[in-house]
Protein backbone atom coordinates (compact mmCIF):
# COMPACT_ATOMS: atom_id res chain seq x y z
CA UNK A 1 0.00 0.00 0.00
CA UNK A 2 1.78 3.44 -1.15
CA UNK A 3 0.89 6.84 0.56
CA UNK A 4 -1.55 9.03 -1.08
CA UNK A 5 -1.68 12.56 -0.84
CA UNK A 6 -4.83 13.91 -0.88
CA UNK A 7 -7.31 16.88 0.44
CA UNK A 8 -10.09 16.12 2.70
CA UNK A 9 -13.34 18.08 3.17
CA UNK A 10 -13.08 19.41 6.92
CA UNK A 11 -9.07 18.33 8.14
CA UNK A 12 -5.69 19.42 6.91
CA UNK A 13 -3.44 16.62 6.19
CA UNK A 14 0.22 15.97 6.06
CA UNK A 15 1.97 13.73 4.13
CA UNK A 16 5.93 12.99 4.44
CA UNK A 17 8.55 11.09 2.06
CA UNK A 18 11.71 10.18 3.61
CA UNK A 19 14.86 8.96 1.21
CA UNK A 20 17.98 8.28 2.82
CA UNK A 21 21.00 8.79 0.93
CA UNK A 22 25.23 7.33 0.99
CA UNK A 23 25.66 11.27 2.90
CA UNK A 24 22.12 12.89 3.67
CA UNK A 25 18.57 12.59 3.41
CA UNK A 26 15.68 14.63 1.94
CA UNK A 27 12.46 14.54 3.41
CA UNK A 28 9.86 16.20 0.77
CA UNK A 29 6.71 17.28 2.79
CA UNK A 30 2.98 18.14 1.75
CA UNK A 31 0.51 19.58 3.57
CA UNK A 32 -2.58 19.37 2.47
CA UNK A 33 -5.76 21.54 3.61
CA UNK A 34 -9.15 21.34 2.85
CA UNK A 35 -12.46 23.40 1.99
CA UNK A 36 -13.29 24.39 5.39
CA UNK A 37 -10.13 24.56 7.01
CA UNK A 38 -8.45 26.54 3.98
CA UNK A 39 -11.47 29.17 4.15
CA UNK A 40 -10.55 30.17 7.92
CA UNK A 41 -6.93 30.31 7.09
CA UNK A 42 -7.80 32.29 3.89
CA UNK A 43 -9.61 34.80 6.00
CA UNK A 44 -7.42 35.37 8.74
CA UNK A 45 -4.84 36.33 6.51
CA UNK A 46 -6.77 38.66 4.41
CA UNK A 47 -5.91 41.59 6.25
CA UNK A 48 -7.05 44.18 3.95
CA UNK A 49 -10.79 42.63 4.20
CA UNK A 50 -11.06 43.00 0.31
CA UNK A 51 -12.32 39.09 -0.07
CA UNK A 52 -9.04 37.79 -2.12
CA UNK A 53 -5.49 37.33 -1.11
CA UNK A 54 -2.69 39.65 -2.80
CA UNK A 55 0.77 38.23 -3.31
CA UNK A 56 1.72 39.83 0.10
CA UNK A 57 -1.30 37.62 1.95
CA UNK A 58 -0.25 34.68 0.28
CA UNK A 59 3.46 35.08 1.06
CA UNK A 60 2.66 36.04 4.64
CA UNK A 61 0.44 32.76 4.88
CA UNK A 62 2.83 30.94 3.30
CA UNK A 63 5.58 31.66 5.94
CA UNK A 64 3.13 31.28 8.74
CA UNK A 65 2.49 27.89 7.73
CA UNK A 66 6.09 27.05 6.89
CA UNK A 67 7.23 28.24 10.35
CA UNK A 68 4.82 25.68 12.19
CA UNK A 69 5.75 23.04 10.17
CA UNK A 70 10.05 23.72 10.89
CA UNK A 71 9.31 24.34 14.49
CA UNK A 72 7.74 20.98 15.14
CA UNK A 73 9.12 18.22 12.92
CA UNK A 74 11.95 17.12 14.57
CA UNK A 75 14.78 14.69 13.26
CA UNK A 76 17.26 12.80 15.65
CA UNK A 77 20.13 10.49 14.87
CA UNK A 78 21.51 8.65 17.25
CA UNK A 79 20.26 10.91 20.34
CA UNK A 80 21.38 14.26 18.53
CA UNK A 81 19.26 16.63 16.60
CA UNK A 82 19.25 16.85 13.21
CA UNK A 83 19.72 20.53 11.35
CA UNK A 84 17.14 20.53 8.58
CA UNK A 85 17.95 23.26 5.74
CA UNK A 86 14.10 23.72 4.62
CA UNK A 87 12.85 25.04 1.13
CA UNK A 88 9.10 26.15 0.28
CA UNK A 89 7.58 26.28 -2.65
CA UNK A 90 4.57 29.12 -3.73
CA UNK A 91 1.06 27.73 -1.98
CA UNK A 92 -0.57 25.79 -4.55
CA UNK A 93 -4.27 27.85 -4.64
CA UNK A 94 -7.16 26.60 -6.20
CA UNK A 95 -8.61 30.26 -5.71
CA UNK A 96 -7.36 33.15 -4.12
CA UNK A 97 -11.30 34.61 -3.23
CA UNK A 98 -12.61 33.49 0.30
CA UNK A 99 -14.54 30.81 -1.30
CA UNK A 100 -14.11 27.31 0.53
CA UNK A 101 -11.37 26.20 -2.07
CA UNK A 102 -8.71 23.92 -0.52
CA UNK A 103 -4.91 24.72 -1.08
CA UNK A 104 -1.38 22.77 -0.58
CA UNK A 105 1.90 24.05 0.65
CA UNK A 106 4.89 21.93 -0.42
CA UNK A 107 8.07 21.82 1.38
CA UNK A 108 11.80 19.93 1.46
CA UNK A 109 14.35 19.68 3.88
CA UNK A 110 17.35 17.95 4.06
CA UNK A 111 20.28 16.93 6.40
CA UNK A 112 23.40 15.23 6.33
CA UNK A 113 23.70 12.00 7.35
CA UNK A 114 26.82 9.90 9.18
CA UNK A 115 27.81 7.24 6.70
CA UNK A 116 30.09 5.07 9.10
CA UNK A 117 29.20 1.20 8.75
CA UNK A 118 27.93 0.84 12.17
CA UNK A 119 23.83 0.81 12.52
CA UNK A 120 21.90 4.00 12.82
CA UNK A 121 19.08 5.12 14.39
CA UNK A 122 16.98 8.02 13.02
CA UNK A 123 13.62 9.40 14.58
CA UNK A 124 10.88 11.54 12.96
CA UNK A 125 8.76 13.04 15.03
CA UNK A 126 5.89 15.61 13.51
CA UNK A 127 4.05 17.38 15.75
CA UNK A 128 3.27 20.00 13.09
CA UNK A 129 -0.98 19.06 14.13
CA UNK A 130 -2.44 22.07 12.25
CA UNK A 131 -6.29 21.39 13.25
CA UNK A 132 -8.11 20.09 12.94
CA UNK A 133 -5.70 17.06 12.31
CA UNK A 134 -6.54 14.76 9.60
CA UNK A 135 -4.22 11.92 8.15
CA UNK A 136 -0.40 12.23 9.12
CA UNK A 137 1.70 9.63 7.04
CA UNK A 138 4.99 8.65 6.18
CA UNK A 139 6.83 6.62 3.57
CA UNK A 140 10.19 5.64 4.04
CA UNK A 141 11.76 5.45 0.44
CA UNK A 142 13.93 2.01 0.56
CA UNK A 143 17.46 2.76 -0.95
CA UNK A 144 19.99 0.97 -2.61
CA UNK A 145 23.24 2.48 -0.44
CA UNK A 146 21.22 1.63 2.95
CA UNK A 147 19.88 -1.40 4.77
CA UNK A 148 16.52 -0.59 6.77
CA UNK A 149 16.82 -2.90 9.53
CA UNK A 150 13.57 -2.31 11.95
CA UNK A 151 11.28 0.69 11.59
CA UNK A 152 8.58 1.51 14.53
CA UNK A 153 6.13 3.71 15.54
CA UNK A 154 6.85 5.14 18.96
CA UNK A 155 10.11 5.32 20.77
CA UNK A 156 10.13 2.40 22.96
CA UNK A 157 12.55 -0.46 24.61
CA UNK A 158 11.13 -2.95 22.31
CA UNK A 159 11.74 -1.11 19.94
CA UNK A 160 15.27 -0.95 21.01
CA UNK A 161 15.55 -4.49 21.56
CA UNK A 162 14.09 -5.50 18.87
CA UNK A 163 17.25 -3.61 17.24
CA UNK A 164 19.79 -5.81 18.60
CA UNK A 165 18.23 -8.31 16.56
CA UNK A 166 17.84 -7.21 13.48
CA UNK A 167 18.73 -9.12 10.56
CA UNK A 168 22.77 -8.78 9.33
CA UNK A 169 22.93 -6.52 7.35
CA UNK A 170 24.90 -8.74 4.33
CA UNK A 171 21.97 -10.66 3.76
CA UNK A 172 20.07 -7.99 2.46
CA UNK A 173 17.00 -5.71 3.45
CA UNK A 174 14.46 -6.89 6.47
CA UNK A 175 10.77 -7.34 5.73
CA UNK A 176 10.27 -3.86 7.59
CA UNK A 177 7.07 -1.84 7.48
CA UNK A 178 8.09 1.75 5.09
CA UNK A 179 4.54 3.52 5.47
CA UNK A 180 2.89 4.68 8.13
CA UNK A 181 -0.39 6.17 8.82
CA UNK A 182 -2.52 8.18 11.48
CA UNK A 183 -5.47 9.63 12.02
CA UNK A 184 -6.87 12.74 13.87
CA UNK A 185 -5.18 14.36 17.01
CA UNK A 186 -3.07 12.80 19.22
CA UNK A 187 -4.44 11.43 22.14
CA UNK A 188 -3.02 13.65 24.76
CA UNK A 189 0.65 15.61 25.06
CA UNK A 190 1.99 12.61 25.70
CA UNK A 191 1.23 10.98 22.95
CA UNK A 192 4.37 9.50 21.29
CA UNK A 193 3.46 9.46 17.17
CA UNK A 194 7.63 9.56 16.48
CA UNK A 195 8.93 6.98 13.59
CA UNK A 196 11.92 5.24 14.47
CA UNK A 197 14.14 3.71 11.81
CA UNK A 198 17.35 1.79 12.09
CA UNK A 199 19.71 1.44 8.94
CA UNK A 200 23.22 0.99 8.13
CA UNK A 201 25.23 1.29 5.07
CA UNK A 202 24.79 -1.46 2.76
CA UNK A 203 28.47 -3.77 2.71
CA UNK A 204 29.74 -4.49 -0.65
CA UNK A 205 32.19 -6.79 -1.81
CA UNK A 206 35.42 -4.54 -3.05
CA UNK A 207 36.74 -5.64 -6.53
CA UNK A 208 40.30 -6.96 -6.36
CA UNK A 209 42.69 -4.81 -8.72
CA UNK A 210 45.94 -6.99 -9.64
CA UNK A 211 48.53 -5.63 -8.37
CA UNK A 212 51.80 -4.07 -10.72
CA UNK A 213 54.10 -6.65 -10.20
CA UNK A 214 51.21 -9.04 -11.12
CA UNK A 215 50.56 -7.62 -14.39
CA UNK A 216 54.35 -8.06 -14.88
CA UNK A 217 54.56 -11.70 -14.17
CA UNK A 218 51.81 -12.18 -16.70
CA UNK A 219 54.04 -10.43 -19.37
CA UNK A 220 56.78 -12.40 -18.64
CA UNK A 221 54.65 -15.76 -18.58
CA UNK A 222 53.23 -14.72 -22.22
CA UNK A 223 56.73 -13.74 -23.07
CA UNK A 224 57.96 -17.41 -22.38
CA UNK A 225 55.02 -19.11 -23.88
CA UNK A 226 56.00 -17.45 -27.31
CA UNK A 227 59.71 -18.17 -26.41
CA UNK A 228 58.82 -21.86 -26.11
CA UNK A 229 56.71 -21.85 -29.15
CA UNK A 230 58.99 -20.43 -31.95
CA UNK A 231 62.06 -22.44 -30.80
CA UNK A 232 60.15 -25.85 -30.62
CA UNK A 233 58.64 -24.72 -34.36
CA UNK A 234 62.38 -23.91 -35.31
CA UNK A 235 63.31 -27.47 -34.05
CA UNK A 236 60.46 -29.23 -35.96
CA UNK A 237 61.22 -27.55 -39.28
CA UNK A 238 64.82 -28.39 -39.64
Amino acid sequence: MQAHPQFALSTVNRYGRLVLLPHRLILDYSLMIGEVPAQAHKRAADRNEDGQLDEAEQAQLRTLLQRTIERDVHLQLDGKPLSLRWSCQPLALRSTRMEAAPFALEMSAEAELDNTPQPHQLIIDDRADLPPVGEVELRVEESPFLNILLTHAGSTTANQDAAKSAPDPGIGPARVQLLFRQFGPPRSLLSDRSVTIHFQRRQTESVQRPKPWRYLAIVTALLTLIGVAFATRRILQK
